[in-house]
């Protein structure tokens, strides 16, 4: 599940506020795929298995991305999409912080982005839709989660809470992660950075600048 399954919750959103609608267009992409890439770098050591098993599954798995016969759609792979992460994502990114002491700045960035990709722009016959550009999307999530996220995001656009207030709020939800993610050492100020650049400079810049920097495995 770990590298299968993760890695497809981690490029959702970042892949589709960047411009890309599929599986294979974040993996025909070079940002994105080095992107994708940096997301299996850090997801491999948090796997109990020999590093020869791990790396011929992952060129399986990426193998499997680039069918292009597999018309394997974003926004489909978004569906619950903080759930997925809980399951997915988060026992990996507390392993790697356990084992490095730092947090896996993808799996941080990728979690800013499901935020990013939250933010509802209006709603119709009862369900909230998002906007990348001209374009609009279906947010799909637990409706107690899904109603939660669009009153912070409302109170944002109302200037009555803060960025850093949002991001605490999510990570403090019990019904979300079972936890109080803001024990975790960084992630609360982490998270929020990421978020703070995607919403000012845009998915492709904040991704960029995420690429850019030196990180080591």
């Amino acid at each position: 599940m770990r590298l299968l399954n993760a890695p497809h919750t981690m490029m959702f959103a970042t892949g589709y506020l960047y411009g890309a609608d599929t599986v294979l267009d974040v993996m025909e992409e070079g940002k994105l795929a080095d992107y994708v890439q940096r997301s299996f770098n850090e997801l491999l050591p948090t796997v109990n298995t020999t590093e020869s098993v791990k790396r011929d599954f992952v060129e399986d798995i990426k193998e499997r991305f680039l069918n292009p016969f597999n018309k394997h759609y974003l926004t489909d792979i978004g569906m619950n999409a903080l759930f997925k992460y809980h399951s997915r994502i988060l026992p990996s990114l507390l392993s790697f912080y356990d084992r490095d002491g730092r947090l896996p700045e993808t799996m941080v960035f990728s979690l800013a982005a499901i935020i990013a990709f939250y933010r509802p722009d209006h709603q119709k016959e009862g369900r909230w839709f998002g906007k990348r550009g001209d374009e609009t999307y279906s947010i799909l999530e637990n409706q107690d989660v899904l109603n939660m996220l669009t009153s912070l995001w409302g109170k944002i656009e109302s200037k009555t809470l803060s960025l850093e207030e949002l991001v605490e709020a999510v990570l403090k939800s019990k019904q979300i992660w079972g936890r109080d993610l803001t024990a975790v050492s960084e992630l609360h100020e982490e998270v929020t950075y990421q978020l703070h650049n995607i919403r000012e400079k845009g998915m492709k810049e904040a991704l960029t600048n995420l690429l850019n920097k030196e990180t080591t495995v």
